[in-house]
């Protein structure tokens, strides 16, 4: 059971912090640079907490970062 809870636990930090990730990028204001910097500081933060599932990560979240970073950013936005 604790086992359980502490996957839960995970799980729960894991969709906090790419949730953050997510609406910090889509806020605006953040030219590609820096956006890139949070995505590839959220994958160092997601692998302290799911280090064996690091596959399913990649394979989930950089798509998504992807796309929201070529729909919300601009290379020649500028930084606030």
């Amino acid at each position: 059971m604790q086992d359980m809870n502490e996957d839960h636990e995970r799980i729960t930090a894991l969709k906090t912090l790419v949730d953050a990730t997510a609406n910090e990028i889509t806020s605006g204001g953040l030219n590609i640079d820096t956006a890139n910097r949070i995505v590839a500081e959220t994958r160092i933060k997601a692998a302290e907490l799911i280090p064996d599932d690091m596959d399913k990560y990649d394979m989930i979240y950089t798509s998504r970062f992807e796309r929201l970073i070529e729909q919300y950013i601009t290379s020649v936005q500028p930084e606030e």
